[in-house]
């Protein structure tokens, strides 16, 4: 089976109990995360009001790698901006689906967007949508 690779807005419904908080929670442990990912969560959470310490030490106790954003990968996010303009994916988007380019594996999101894309990543959607609109891509 192929690694996850964790979106920020994945990781997020798992942490705050939004929609599909079940699918995303149990796909935390083993999964792998960009660091610009890491820091929108980061960011996400300490917004909400919770203290930076907490915030960290939630983090660490979940089981999840992250992942630098090296110049390959900056490279690669760069590059499917063309492919991706379309769908108004954000660079943390872009670093993460250059994560599964890179590392490969499948991504886990909230964003609908990313799934949207032709880029040959599997996307997986924590969301449930409707029969017409497919989970996966």
């Amino acid at each position: 089976m192929s690694v996850v690779i964790l979106d920020a807005s994945a990781l997020l419904a798992a942490l705050m109990g939004e929609t599909g908080c079940e699918l995303a929670a149990g796909q935390i442990a083993g999964a792998v995360m960009c660091a610009v990912n890491y820091s929108e969560v980061l960011k996400r959470l300490t917004q909400a009001g919770m203290a930076n310490d907490l915030v960290t030490t939630t983090l660490a106790g979940l089981g999840f790698r992250v992942i630098d954003l090296d110049g390959r990968r900056a490279e690669i996010a760069a590059s499917l901006w063309h492919d991706t303009k379309d769908f108004g994916l954000s660079l943390a988007d872009r670093c993460c689906l250059s994560l599964a380019v890179v590392n490969g594996g499948r991504v886990l999101t909230a964003e609908i967007a990313m799934a949207k894309t032709a880029l040959p990543i599997e996307v997986i959607l924590v969301r449930h949508r409707s029969a017409s609109d497919p989970m996966k891509h």
